[in-house]
């Protein structure tokens, strides 16, 4: 996904704040180069467990919001792409154009296919990408 950085909140922990085109948020910088300010092609990372979330009645438009330079956590709303298998606990999900992969925890079997789902993260990290 394309996402312009915006603000560098903490050098040290390489926490920055980013717009795109599905909202505005905060993450952990994940490169051993120094995140700068501008757009950049990145892949989003949720790096915990998915203890507790919410499926939506209707469809509703994908969005990544919140977080702040203390870890508060970010929300998001996605599209349920695939709900794994009864082996696998990784479920994919679409947010504007990136997919993400992310592990829930109990109720994994509410996580169904072209369903919406919204949950909040502790942290969301962002890799660079070279496209």
């Amino acid at each position: 996904m394309e996402i312009e950085i915006s603000e560098i909140l903490d050098t040290p922990n390489q926490r920055v704040r980013f717009r795109s085109d599905v909202g505005t948020a905060t993450g952990t910088w994940s490169d051993p180069k120094p995140a700068s300010l501008g757009r950049v092609h990145v892949e989003f990372d949720i790096p915990d467990e998915i203890s507790e979330w919410q499926m939506l009645d209707k469809p509703s438009p994908n969005s990544i919001e919140g977080g702040d330079e203390l870890k508060a956590g970010v929300r998001i709303v996605a599209t349920v792409i695939d709900d794994g298998s009864d082996d696998d606990p990784v479920v994919s999900i679409r947010v504007g154009t990136d997919v993400i992969m992310i592990e829930p925890s109990e109720r994994r079997s509410e996580v169904v296919a072209g369903s919406t789902i919204a949950f909040t993260a502790p942290d969301l990290h962002l890799y660079p990408i070279n496209l």
